[in-house]
């Protein structure tokens, strides 16, 4: 009886110490955002003074890889936001929209930091001159 009371107390131990191996708020600092917008433009020939030239992208697909993997996929909503939740690094963030030609291809390299929000904005050519 009594080694069974032991081995209860080693087991005990040892998932107190698995569990316990992270430090309050460890998790939660562990993720980064990668935040940002999706535009389309010109709308118009003409620019004009004070009158936005570009409109939200509703559905583009933005991704972020890393080592030619792709980590993490979102799609603009109608407004041409978005939002990625990444593990801190290094990511090639790139943007697709069927209804626009890419050339180059819109991609930014940035370095999402734990805790942290980093902006990144694109502006897809409509080809309007």
């Amino acid at each position: 009886m009594l080694s069974i009371r032991w081995m209860s107390l080693i087991a005990l131990a040892g998932l107190v110490m698995g569990c316990g191996s992270a430090t309050p708020g460890e998790h939660a600092q562990a993720a980064a955002t990668v935040s940002g917008r999706v535009l389309a433009g010109p709308v118009m020939p003409v620019s004009r003074p004070g009158h936005a030239n570009t409109r939200p992208v509703e559905g583009a697909q933005v991704e972020a890889v890393r080592a030619s993997q792709v980590i993490a996929v979102s799609h603009t909503d109608s407004g041409g936001y978005y939002k990625l939740t990444l593990r801190a690094g290094s990511y090639v963030i790139s943007v697709t929209n069927p209804g626009f030609r890419l050339y180059p291809p819109k991609v930014r390299t940035v370095v999402a930091r734990a805790g942290h929000e980093k902006v990144v904005n694109f502006t897809l050519d409509t080809g309007i001159r």
